[in-house]
């Protein structure tokens, strides 16, 4: 079995890399995954492989041209969680973010992109989380007090922001935690969970 350093150097930063089930096996020897653990993972790494197959024939289709390969990939693969947690510390995270408050975000990403191509980001965006949610997905969002004040499109924009926030804390689904000013500094992350195809959970991302 060989790989060479730029694929070792690719799977350590979770890009998309060409591996076999013998890489993966090995992989699982070498950190002591065994029985269950190594079942759960060969299981994903199938669902994977199955997804990227069919990347560009689902909803998304017709948004391809704005997304990375990357981009892509973990769309496609959201499209099989049952979980996220996410931690905002500058913006409010994607799970929870309105319309205005993406198309606000989206003109500052993307400076040079068309009206059109910025309204397509924002009808991306909602169809992404609105199947999430349809799906009993479970989100767990953290935000940083200092996310929450920092105005993003204008006062109008984060009134309706921070509305929707309570709003949707309402749901059964969703749970939403303010990290206050006083607790130690903390850096953005999203974490998704996925159902094998046993129906046992494991993280990615």
């Amino acid at each position: 079995m060989f790989l060479s350093p730029q694929s070792i150097g690719r799977i350590e930063d979770g890009q998309h890399t060409r591996v076999s089930n013998l890489h993966i096996n090995a992989l699982c020897d070498l950190y002591g995954v065994t029985g269950e653990g190594r079942e759960v993972l060969l299981g994903l790494i199938q669902q994977a492989r199955e997804a990227r197959r069919s990347a560009r024939q689902g909803w998304w289709s017709p948004f391809t041209d704005l997304l990375s390969s990357d981009e892509l990939n973990r769309l496609v693969f959201e499209q099989h969680a049952i979980s996220g947690t996410a931690f905002g510390s500058t913006l409010v995270p994607g799970f929870a973010r309105t319309a205005d408050y993406r198309c606000a975000l989206e003109r500052i990403l993307h400076p040079w992109d068309s009206s059109a191509d910025i309204g397509r980001r924002v009808e991306l965006a909602e169809q992404r989380w609105k199947r999430l949610h349809s799906n009993d997905f479970q989100a767990r969002i953290y935000i940083l007090e200092s996310a929450l004040r920092h105005v993003l499109g204008g006062p109008g924009v984060m009134h309706t922001q921070l509305s929707h926030l309570v709003e949707i804390s309402a749901r059964p689904t969703v749970s939403i935690r303010v990290v206050g000013r006083e607790v130690n500094s903390h850096i953005g992350f999203h974490l998704a969970t996925f159902c094998s195809a046993g129906g046992r959970g494991a993280d990615g991302w």
